[in-house]
């Protein structure tokens, strides 16, 4: 798994994998997201664009589309040459993080838990995060690089910037290098939009886009190599990104006033927790399926 992480301020590629064990693969490998709402409508979508020209052969011979699953998580890839339109989706399992090449080169680092669906054409790019953290460094191809989630769409002006979609539905949108234009899709109409320089950070969801932010670029960093970090955070906020990173999530029961410090690896996350038994004297219990 280490060996998959990027290098902090750097997003590296997976490595590539042949068309003839793409072919092999597709049918064999595609249940884990066939089901999925919205990767289904997006094939439907493909089938829609196969029917409008019929005379396009794929490059795989796969009738509809090529389904690919690497190593790391599910992948699936609708990608003929000659087609107008290159439909990706990505998934990566709670606890892991991944790095992936998008078809036009751009390269995102995916966080725990986190899908999107890249449709790319000839004349825009746009990755639709429907769950989790990404961080996007865009290649410049002339092409509109946009990343949508509910309420809201992050513009590309350029190059390395970081989406992470809340539970709460909040989407917080973070520059590292670069500028990036942010949106209020429910309002963009009138005009409300910022643009965010390095450093900087906004949100936006049910409410409009708020402020701009000093970004939290450090915790997205130490997310990409593999850690947890926590700069003076309220024990509430500790144990709710804890639990981004496993399925067996839990709930602490005292520290309200606790401001928390420290750095952790991913490996070896559970530390976190008997750190804040040990010092602190807060109890940390499982949290209920139905809390």
């Amino acid at each position: 798994m280490n060996e998959s992480r990027p290098k902090s301020g750097s997003l590296r590629p997976v490595s590539s994998i042949s068309t003839d064990y793409r072919s092999e693969k597709a049918w064999e490998l595609s249940g884990k997201l066939r089901h999925d709402p919205d990767i289904m409508a997006l094939l439907q979508q493909a089938k829609r664009s196969r029917r409008r020209s019929p005379h396009r052969l794929w490059q795989t011979g796969l009738a509809v589309a090529a389904t690919l699953m690497l190593a790391w998580g599910a992948l699936f890839l609708i990608s003929d040459p000659l087609a107008p339109t290159t439909t990706m989706a990505l998934t990566v399992p709670v606890g892991e993080q991944r790095t992936a090449e998008l078809p036009d080169s751009s390269q995102v680092v995916l966080n725990s838990g986190t899908r999107l669906v890249a449709t790319f054409n000839k004349t825009t790019r746009i990755v639709t995060l429907l769950e989790g953290e990404a961080t996007f460094e865009v290649a410049r191809d002339g092409r509109a690089f946009e990343v949508h989630t509910h309420g809201g769409v992050t513009r590309v002006l350029g190059t390395v910037f970081n989406v992470h979609l809340t539970d709460n539905g909040i989407t917080r949108v973070s520059v590292l290098e670069g500028k990036v234009q942010v949106e209020d899709a429910k309002r963009r109409h009138s005009g409300t939009q910022v643009e965010l320089a390095p450093g900087q950070a906004v949100n936006y969801g049910h409410r409009g886009l708020s402020p701009v932010e000093v970004a939290d670029n450090d915790r997205i960093l130490s997310w990409h190599s593999g850690r947890l970090r926590f700069q003076e955070w309220p024990l509430s906020r500790v144990i709710a990104e804890y639990n981004r990173y496993t399925a067996d999530k839990v709930r602490v029961e005292g520290g309200e006033d606790i401001l928390f410090s420290g750095s952790f690896t991913l490996e070896n996350k559970e530390e976190l927790l008997s750190t804040l038994e040990s010092v602190y004297g807060v109890r940390i219990k499982p949290l209920s399926p139905h809390s």
